[in-house]
């Protein structure tokens, strides 16, 4: 069969510039990282799982580390915290640690674990801890602000739990990532 055509090949689309990934969701596109990416068959046709991306990349450390060392911190130690991790607020507290020993100005510790079960409240469990808290007593408040902002600069949320008595500390608990 000299004149028999083959069957055309499907096309594959280009892989984005930018490493991400279009997943379409009903009429919408979303775009997401594709650091946690793999491809899943099911059925026949091809879907994407995508893990929740770090808060805190590795490629804003830098970034971070010199909003941080705008900070008065003087004698006040960092303490990054997480409660029951997962790999991505693991990854955060670590990338957040990293960038306070860069500053070469914070007292800074590593980050502290803590695994638990759920506490049972008046209301039923209450769920593990999410999102960034940094706790401060009155007179480091202000320094917990400059934290605050140094996130905020790197388009990271974090929240100011004042009047907690830190002594002479900023304790910075990572949370989960909200889903």
């Amino acid at each position: 069969m000299p004149n028999a055509k083959r069957p055309k090949a499907p096309s594959i689309a280009p892989i984005p510039q930018d490493n991400s990934v279009h997943v379409e969701h009903g009429s919408k596109i979303e775009q997401q990282s594709s650091g946690d990416c793999s491809p899943n068959m099911i059925g026949g046709s091809s879907t994407v799982n995508c893990a929740p991306q770090p808060r805190i990349p590795n490629g804003n450390i830098d970034r971070l580390s010199a909003q941080l060392a705008l900070c008065p911190s003087g004698s006040t130690t960092a303490i990054p915290n997480v409660v029951n991790p997962t790999g991505t607020a693991e990854r955060d507290a670590q990338n957040l640690a990293t960038a306070f020993a860069k500053t070469r100005t914070w007292s800074y510790s590593g980050v502290g674990h803590t695994i638990k079960g759920q506490d049972i409240g008046p209301d039923g469990t209450i769920p593990d801890p999410v999102g960034i808290h940094i706790s401060s007593d009155t007179s480091h408040e202000p320094l917990a602000k400059c934290v605050k902002d140094a996130l905020k600069s790197i388009g990271v949320e974090s929240v100011v739990d004042p009047n907690q008595d830190q002594g002479n500390s900023l304790s910075i608990l990572v949370g989960n990532a909200s889903n």
